[in-house]
C-alpha cells in the first residue's frame, strides 16, 4: 500500500502497491537501502570485505610506500637533506638507498623541491651521492630527476596546489616522487593551528593523488623527551595532527660526531600500513672535491638500536 493526495481536495487515500512478486520487493528495497548508504558515504561489511585491496607496492623497500605521504623529521643538522637527496636519486636509478638494504625494484622520475639550500650545493651532493653509487655525471643527466628551486611554493594554498599537481602529472611522465625540502619554507600556516595543519595536510595529500606520486617531506623534531624517543612522532615541530595525517614517518636523533663531515643518526621508521624495519644507525661520511663541495659520500648502516637508550 502507499498513501495518495487528491489534487483537488487535498484528501489522503491508500492505493494498493503495484503488482510484485516479494523477491522484486525485497530487490527494491535493497536497492533503496543501496542508494541511500551510497549517498551518506557508507559501505556494508558485505561490499567491503568483497573487495580485497592489492599487496601494499613499496617506493622504497621498507621505507617509503608507493604513493604514500612521509616525513622525514629530524633536528638541525641531522642530514634530514642528504638522506632525502639519497632516497630521490635511488628511486631515480633504480639503486638502493644508503647502498644498503632498502632495495628500488622499479626506477621512476622523481621532482626535487629545493627551498632552503643553493643549486650549487645541490648539485655537488647529488654528484657525491651518484658517485657513490657508481653513477657518472653523465649517468645523472640521463636520470629522470627535475629540481625546482624557486621559493615560491605554498602548501597552504589548495587553489595553486591542485593546479601544480595538474601541471607535474602532465609533464613529468611516470613520476614516483616529490621531495620538498624543507616543509617550513613551503607554507605561510600557524604550525601550531591544528585546523592550519588540517589544511596543509589535506593540500599535502591532494598533490599525492592527483599526481599518483609519493610525497616525502622534510620536517624538524623538537628536542625529545625520553618518551619521545619511544615514539618520535609526538617530537615533530607544530600541531600533533602532522603525525596523524602521514602515511609513514622516517624520525632522525643524532649522536656525537667525531668530525665536521660526519653525521651520525638513530632511525627510526613509522609506516601505518605495512611492516616496518628495526631502528637502525645510520652515519653519513662526506668527501669534498676540488671545488670545495661534496665530491663523495660514504653511508654506513648498522643494526637494531634502542631507541630508550
Amino acid at each position: 500500500m502507499y498513501q495518495t493526495v487528491d489534487k483537488f481536495t487535498g484528501a489522503a487515500g491508500f492505493e494498493a502497491s503495484a503488482p510484485g512478486t516479494l523477491g522484486e520487493l525485497l530487490d527494491t528495497y535493497d536497492d533503496n537501502e543501496r542508494r541511500t548508504l551510497k549517498d551518506l558515504g557508507i559501505t556494508k561489511a558485505s561490499d567491503f570485505m568483497a573487495n580485497e585491496p592489492p599487496p601494499m607496492q613499496w617506493l622504497v623497500e621498507n621505507l617509503v610506500p608507493a604513493n604514500s605521504f612521509v616525513v622525514l623529521g629530524g633536528a638541525p643538522k641531522t642530514c634530514k637533506s642528504w638522506m632525502a637527496l639519497d632516497i630521490g636519486i635511488s628511486v631515480a636509478l633504480r639503486e638502493p638507498a644508503f647502498n644498503s638494504n632498502f632495495n628500488v625494484y622499479k626506477p621512476q622520475a622523481v621532482l626535487f623541491i629545493m627551498l632552503e639550500d643553493a643549486a650549487s650545493n645541490i648539485y655537488g651532493r647529488v654528484r657525491a651521492i651518484g658517485q657513490s653509487k657508481m653513477a657518472t655525471i653523465e649517468d645523472l643527466k640521463r636520470a629522470p630527476m627535475y629540481f625546482r628551486f624557486h621559493r615560491s611554493l605554498d602548501l597552504g594554498d589548495p587553489v595553486a596546489i591542485e593546479w601544480m599537481a595538474h601541471r607535474i602529472k602532465d609533464s613529468i611522465p611516470e613520476i614516483g616522487l616529490i621531495i620538498i625540502d624543507p616543509m617550513r619554507n613551503a607554507h605561510n600556516l600557524d604550525e601550531n593551528d591544528s585546523t592550519n595543519i588540517k589544511l596543509l595536510t589535506d593540500n599535502i595529500r591532494a598533490l599525492r593523488d592527483i599526481t599518483g606520486a609519493s610525497v616525502l617531506i622534510t620536517h624538524h623534531l623538537r628536542k625529545m623527551s625520553k618518551a619521545d624517543k619511544v615514539n618520535p612522532g609526538f617530537a615533530l615541530r607544530g600541531s600533533g595532527a602532522i603525525y596523524g595525517a602521514v602515511d609513514g614517518l622516517i624520525t632522525l636523533a643524532d649522536e656525537p660526531k667525531s668530525n665536521a663531515s660526519e653525521w651520525i643518526s638513530h632511525v627510526k621508521v613509522r609506516i601505518k600500513a605495512g611492516r616496518e624495519p628495526d631502528p637502525f644507525m645510520l652515519t653519513l661520511n662526506v668527501e669534498d672535491g676540488h671545488d670545495n663541495r661534496a665530491n663523495f659520500v660514504k653511508w654506513t648502516t648498522t643494526g637494531y638500536c634502542n631507541a630508550e637508550e
